[in-house]
């Protein structure tokens, strides 16, 4: 979805920080960029922060650890990464600018790796 330079560029300053910050990169950069991905909507910022997310795991800069209990009916056996792409809001009034990261409703948080 993305390619070395936008995810470098949006990855940039984002680590060692709560997942919100690395939202707030993708939600607002990517509205205002002049690149060829453009997010116009939720559902697009929300794939293309789930595929940033995904690769900083492949690449083992991050790894998702549990947060609170789901308050859903989510079954034990779904990873972290499984849960958080299950329990994500579903529009930005839920997300509240990244807010829903730092909340006991978030399912994961991240642990950065040196």
């Amino acid at each position: 979805m993305l390619n070395d330079i936008e995810f470098n560029t949006i990855v940039e300053g984002c680590e060692e920080r709560e997942l919100q910050a690395l939202w707030l990169e993708v939600s607002s950069q990517l509205e205002y960029a002049t690149w060829r991905h453009k997010l116009p909507t939720f559902a697009s910022q929300k794939e293309a922060f789930l595929s940033v997310v995904e690769r900083l795991m492949d690449s083992e800069r991050l790894i998702l650890i549990e947060g609170a209990p789901s308050q859903d009916v989510t079954p034990k056996e779904l990873s972290p990464f499984e849960r958080l792409r299950r329990e994500f809001p579903k529009g930005e009034d839920e997300m509240d600018s990244g807010t829903w990261f730092l909340l006991e409703t978030c399912p994961v948080r991240p642990q950065w790796k040196a």
